[in-house]
């Protein structure tokens, strides 16, 4: 059955005006439903990155000044370059394992 014929046999059904304020409020629950899938954000699996299924732990502005032994104004001045992650708002954080082999790069 098509959509336009599931329409007319619900009319035919549905058109008992005993029945129409039970049948409003329903259609207006799964209206709220609908809208509320369309605008509730979706969660998104995130993939590792590499075969062990670890990508590095994620590290904070103070973490990764005390690593590199800087002032987090240093870091936060320099976030550009280095392996940042943004999450939502104003949250930073540092990929571990890129950190790492960032800083091996620049000290070979």
């Amino acid at each position: 059955m098509n959509r336009a014929e599931h329409i007319a046999a619900l009319r035919e059904e549905i058109l008992k005006k005993e029945d129409l304020p039970s049948i409003i409020g329903e259609l207006a629950k799964l209206q709220a439903e609908a809208l509320a899938s369309l605008t509730t954000p979706q969660l998104v699996a995130v993939q590792p990155n590499d075969e062990n299924g670890d990508d590095g732990r994620l590290l904070t502005v103070a973490q990764v000044a005390e690593r590199l032994n800087e002032k987090e104004q240093w870091v936060r001045a320099h976030q550009d370059e280095l392996p940042r992650v943004q999450l939502p708002g104003r949250s930073i954080r540092f990929n571990e394992r890129k950190l790492e082999a960032w800083l091996k790069r620049r000290t070979t």
